[in-house]
């Protein structure tokens, strides 16, 4: 009983901080965003009036990469903040993880990884918006494929609680795994063991916020050499 009570106040600790954080990024988006749609419009214009050979030319275009780099990660940060209700309709999630792949399986980092599904063909179906479960799929896949280092197998399985009132994804890699000292960063804004410019560290804070929007839930279990696993659940439409 007094574990349940610490995972039940560890739970409500971290959805304030969320919220909290979901507000105060919203704000520091919508502040950030016309400036730099400015820069990138202006240093475009300016490269466009300059001759071809003219080496400014190249600072220009290194003021507008990086400019659209800013831009990445304020979008990034609007996704993490999202206010708005999504809509929610039944949701197929073995359709939701079938389509996210076709979208990832030909993609170079893909092409050494063996991905095993074990989807339950009976799986109930979930109430929640397809478009944002698949950002939430794509981004735990992707994570999976670059922690084996786009080589190892990734076995993805679904499977309904014994009363059929949730579903449970599960998402299991043969990758580098995660410090224990990490794992409860894990979904923390803004943390990453991703190089500079290689990752904002909003993709899971991002997909633990749309998870808990659909009344679920979001945990992960790592060794360090023995891969990861993150256990999503879901309750049943």
């Amino acid at each position: 009983m007094e574990k349940k009570l610490q995972e039940t106040h560890l739970q409500l600790v971290s959805s304030e901080k969320m919220a909290s954080l979901g507000k105060l990024a919203a704000g520091i988006a919508h502040e950030i965003n016309n400036p730099l749609g400015g820069i990138l419009i202006y240093a475009s214009l300016m490269a466009e009036d300059l001759p071809g050979d003219d080496i400014k030319r190249g600072d220009l275009a290194r003021i507008v990469q990086e400019a659209s780099r800013c831009k990445d990660i304020v979008k990034s940060l609007l996704e993490f903040a999202r206010q708005t209700e999504p809509k929610m309709e039944p949701t197929d999630i073995n359709r939701a993880i079938t389509d996210g792949l076709f979208f990832l399986e030909n993609q170079a980092l893909f092409h050494n990884v063996k991905i095993i599904k074990n989807l339950d063909p009976f799986l109930p179906f979930i109430r929640g918006n397809a478009s944002q479960l698949k950002q939430v799929l794509i981004n735990i896949i992707v994570n999976a494929a670059e922690a084996m280092h786009g080589n190892g197998t990734l076995t993805i399985t679904t499977y309904p609680s014994p009363n059929r009132k949730s579903i449970f994804l599960q998402f299991a890699d043969t990758g580098e795994g995660i410090p224990e000292e990490n794992l409860s960063r894990i979904f923390d804004p803004f943390f990453t063991t991703k190089a500079v410019g290689k990752g904002t560290g909003l993709g899971l804070s991002t997909s633990y916020g749309i998870v808990e929007s659909h009344g679920g839930r979001i945990s992960v279990k790592s060794k360090v050499g023995e891969g990861t696993t993150f256990t999503i659940e879901l309750p049943t439409y």
